[in-house]
């Protein structure tokens, strides 16, 4: 174990895990992953959608069909529970999110900041 971790309780069984106490609060760790992979999957759905839909003005649709294929691979990892299939899920969020980067590219933000001096 690691010097900073000494003393500490986690709430995980030893060896200590990075997830949330999944052997002592099933339930929460259940309602929390099932909440994540819903609102997630129905999410990206939902942008791949707009992908299509907004084909001429965003991106090619070589990346339209890759969102999508992403978006039913997610949708059928909600019936697989492991934390193999919780972990591809959360790769190919990832990997969905970093299709958007030539789009982003395209956007220039600008700032204004003003310094307040108070005597």
């Amino acid at each position: 174990m690691f010097w900073f971790m000494e003393g500490i309780d986690t709430g995980a069984t030893p060896p200590e895990s990075g997830i949330f106490g999944v052997t002592l609060v099933t339930y929460v760790h259940d309602a929390g992953a099932l909440l994540f992979f819903i609102c997630g999957v129905t999410y990206i759905v939902l942008q791949s959608c707009l992908s299509y839909r907004m084909h001429p003005y965003g991106s090619s649709m070589a990346v339209c069909h890759t969102r999508a294929v992403i978006s039913s691979i997610a949708a059928f990892v909600l019936h697989l529970i492991s934390a193999v299939c919780e972990w591809t899920v959360t790769f190919g969020f990832v990997i969905f999110f970093l299709s958007y980067i030539q789009e982003f590219k395209r956007f220039k933000l600008t700032m204004t900041a003003e310094m307040l001096v108070y005597n």
